[in-house]
């Protein structure tokens, strides 16, 4: 669940899930979102019950440069951002997270779907508040040690790619 306010974990063709729980909560894909419905699909269920990975491979799956993803991250790029951002967005709404709109969008460009480097202190000070403050707000969920387990190590993540280090 925590991995879905970041990205899309969820393969489709590894993911079972009960039709009548779908049913009951009226969660169905989105058309629109650019090759990420299956993304907002994922966050709502997320959103509504309990999600859990198996530590076993059950699947191996091969990027094609012609799949659908490739083909809209590649034709369709700023729309597929404003759809990546709706979704990350919606998911921190839904698992009861707030941010203010600047926060938002600092949020939104260190973890966007394509690589967004930092290039100065400044910009790593800002994203450091920012998932510190996602830190604050996890302490009194269900899922906090996931929750500060996945806000830090993409912390990590952007801090390592960050422009500041070439």
């Amino acid at each position: 669940k925590a991995n879905l306010l970041i990205r899309d974990v969820i393969p489709n063709s590894s993911a079972m899930y009960r039709r009548d729980f779908i049913e009951r909560n009226q969660i169905y894909y989105r058309n629109n979102l650019c090759g990420m419905d299956d993304y907002m699909f994922w966050v709502e269920c997320a959103a509504k019950g309990n999600v859990a990975g198996m530590p076993e491979t059950m699947l191996y799956w091969r990027n094609l440069k012609d799949s659908a993803t490739a083909h809209a991250m590649r034709e369709e790029k700023a729309r597929r951002e404003r759809a990546y951002r709706k979704i990350q967005k919606e998911a921190l709404r839904l698992f009861g997270f707030e941010l203010n709109e600047e926060e938002q969008e600092v949020y939104h460009r260190c973890l966007a779907e394509s690589v967004s480097k930092l290039s100065c202190h400044d910009e790593i000070d800002r994203f450091f508040h920012v998932m510190r403050k996602l830190c604050e707000q996890a302490e009194d969920k269900r899922e906090r040690v996931e929750y500060i387990k996945v806000f830090r190590r993409e912390f990590g993540r952007v801090l390592e790619e960050a422009y500041i280090w070439d």
